[in-house]
């Protein structure tokens, strides 16, 4: 039987993707700010 905290882990980048695309249908302006912020934050911070 597997471990549940690794399966929890393998959903976890599922479930993120999927709150991220429905983020980005309701909101796009905003869903396509915050990943820059987060994938880059020393480029955001500059400008």
């Amino acid at each position: 039987m597997p471990n549940t905290l690794q399966v929890s882990l393998n959903f976890f980048p599922i479930i993120v993707t999927v709150i991220v695309n429905f983020r980005s249908s309701t909101n796009p302006l905003r869903e396509s700010v915050v990943p820059n912020a987060y994938l880059n934050p020393l480029e955001y911070s500059e400008h």
